[in-house]
């Protein structure tokens, strides 16, 4: 029979594991009385108790188990008892939070955990151990609270940004039981768990608030099939996060993967129809396949990724927002969809390494500086839906030399093309008695017939003086 001298070293769950397989018995200090464990019954001086006699002890009164144990804790003694008996356990929890709650309490106190019970629900509403380095959450927790993580224990207040979070300096795992109950995740639960690189999420959740994992160190992250929408920030500052597997998620929400800078691979899943603001901004995502599903790419979404390569837009995405991918340094190539409708103001601002430009016939509006500052941008060609070239579109492209407009345009905003090298403009049949009446700035030679007449300088014409001719087809 195992004894407090002899007991094993448990330093980690898979030892528990280990443990459990590999016990005939378990002897332990109880108060003054000694006590036998097995999987089928407890002995106290020699007399038979029922395991759920034990079990209510146990729980009630944690702190009763004497350090005679030696190298095993409180806590492991309990994520066995979790492991051996889940459906006795959680029997005698529940009756107790029921107790709680006649007596008109709110929660109780559980190992390292405060528990709140609401209803049917128990909700880890904080924790009180700086020392952890691996916490393991039972299977019948259905809730943990907002900055759950993030309560100092001493006045039971919401710290500051995590401040209580990032004293946890020992915190390397979190372990959330098989069979888990677990259906929701509050906001800032694990804000500032600097430490904190791994946790696994159960198929039960259905809700993680935002900023929930902010600012940790996971590397990889399974979402649940159950949990439809990321919120705000939910994974913002996660500069180790290498992995993320979004499952059936639907909505992205802003900054959800922003600083992500270990992050060089995405793949959204056909369920995605919406990524919001500066959702990826700053990552080091190299491609992106954008799913079927997708409709709206939000503001800033892809902000100086500068990484970024090469994109796949998908046949159903109407809206690009404004800033989307802006800063896109390496950003060679860039093929629009047919279902596009608005490319929002400075979405593609400063992609030095783009070349070649299609709006589709199916685009109505280009925002204001939509391609400005794009370098290398040698020609583009704008489709038959625009009716407006707003101001500074293509401002400082300053290797732009052909420019096709197909559509019928009715104005174009000061400084659309200025600081380029445009030699010849082509513009439909249709532009040219509006072109013509442009207010005069000076002379280029315009359509067939070879007349001359003069472009209003800060409108259209470049600052260098090259432009030519204009064409009307």
């Amino acid at each position: 029979m195992l004894n407090s001298n002899n007991l094993p070293i448990i330093n980690s769950y898979e030892d528990l594991i280990n443990f459990n397989n590999s016990i005939p018995a378990l002897t332990m200090s109880y108060n003054i009385e000694q006590v036998s464990y097995t999987k089928n019954t407890i002995i106290v001086n020699g007399k038979t108790k029922g395991l759920d006699e034990f079990l209510q002890y146990y729980v009630l009164h944690p702190h009763k188990l004497t350090g005679k144990v030696s190298r095993l804790k409180q806590y492991d003694y309990t994520k066995l008892l979790c492991l051996l008996h889940p459906n006795a356990f959680y029997e005698e929890i529940q009756a107790y939070a029921n107790n709680i709650m006649l007596m008109g309490e709110t929660g109780f106190k559980l190992w390292d955990f405060h528990i709140e019970v609401e209803s049917d629900n128990l909700v880890l509403s904080w924790f009180d151990n700086k020392d952890a380095e691996e916490i393991f959450i039972p299977f019948f927790i259905t809730k943990i609270a907002h900055a759950a993580f993030n309560i100092d224990p001493v006045t039971k207040t919401i710290t500051c940004m995590g401040s209580f979070g990032e004293n946890l300096n020992n915190l390397r795992r979190i372990v959330i039981q098989d069979g888990s109950k677990l259906k929701s995740i509050g906001d800032n639960a694990f804000l500032g768990l600097r430490t904190l690189r791994e946790i696994n999420l159960p198929d039960s959740l259905a809700y993680i608030g935002q900023w929930a994992f902010r600012r940790t160190s996971l590397e990889k992250v399974i979402i649940p099939v159950n949990v439809k929408e990321l919120k705000d920030g939910t994974f913002l500052e996660c500069n180790k996060l290498k992995s993320i597997d979004l499952k059936n998620v639907e909505s992205i929400g802003g900054w959800a993967f922003r600083f992500c800078t270990s992050l060089k691979e995405v793949n959204l899943p056909d369920s995605l129809i919406h990524i919001g603001n500066l959702a990826f901004a700053d990552t080091g995502v190299e491609t992106i396949l954008f799913p079927s599903n997708l409709k709206e790419i939000g503001e800033s979404a892809f902000y100086s990724c500068e990484n970024l390569k090469s994109i796949a837009f998908n046949k159903k995405l109407s809206k690009i927002g404004a800033g989307a991918f802006k800063d896109c340094k390496n950003l060679k190539e860039l093929n629009l969809p047919s279902s596009l409708r608005r490319i929002g103001q400075v979405a593609f601002s400063h992609c030095n390494s783009l070349k070649s430009i299609i709006i589709p016939d199916t685009t109505k509006t280009i925002g204001k500086g939509a391609f400005s500052y794009c370098e290398e941008l040698h020609d583009i060609t704008i489709g038959k839906g625009i009716k407006v070239i707003a101001a500074d579109t293509f401002y400082m492209c300053k290797e732009l030399k052909e420019v096709t407009i197909l559509g019928d345009v009715e104005r174009i905003g000061a400084h659309a093309f200025a600081h380029s090298i445009i030699e010849e403009l082509v513009l439909p049949r249709s532009a040219e008695e509006w072109f013509l009446n442009l207010d005069l700035a000076r002379t280029i030679k315009v359509g067939d017939e070879k007349k001359y007449v003069q472009v209003a300088r800060d409108t259209i014409a470049p600052a260098n003086n090259v432009l030519k001719s204009v064409k009307f087809k």
